[in-house]
């Protein structure tokens, strides 16, 4: 049920809800208000029912927004990492390495536990460099 239905059917509620508060005060004998006040009450309970029911579709979408948001990043980050291939370089560190231009390593930690990639810089004269994301060393070349 969408929020528009529950919001049309909570304002019908109320317009019957007034129509029976109205009556309320102009019945004369006491059977026919007590019957009045039944079906006030009823209504009184619908109406709660269904503030519950909006409350909980309004909580129910944003979460399915939410998760869509994360499946859209995974889809994306899925995307991305594919062009990249999990090797040894020539210095001996293994890195993700980029398959198109400009080649270059990517840091696999970072890669696989914050899905972020950063490149790996060439290094010194020895080849020594350090992620510029978690620092941690490699050879590369």
């Amino acid at each position: 049920m969408d929020i528009e239905t529950i919001t049309a059917a909570v304002g019908g509620l109320k317009y019957v809800k007034n129509t029976f508060s109205y009556l309320h005060t102009k019945t004369i004998d006491s059977e026919s208000k007590k019957k009045v006040e039944e079906a006030l009450e009823k209504f009184g309970d619908i109406q709660n029912a269904l503030y519950s029911l909006r409350e909980e579709n309004f909580s129910i979408q944003t979460k399915n927004e939410e998760l869509r948001k994360k499946l859209s990043t995974y889809e994306n980050w899925e995307e991305k990492i594919s062009s990249y291939e999990l090797t040894e370089s020539p210095g001996g560190a293994i890195a993700y390495y980029f398959k198109d231009d400009p080649q270059h390593y990517a840091c696999p930690s970072c890669a696989n536990n914050k899905h972020e990639l950063h490149i790996l810089p060439n290094g010194d004269c020895i080849g020594q460099s350090a992620c510029p994301g978690c620092k941690t060393p490699f050879t590369i070349s």
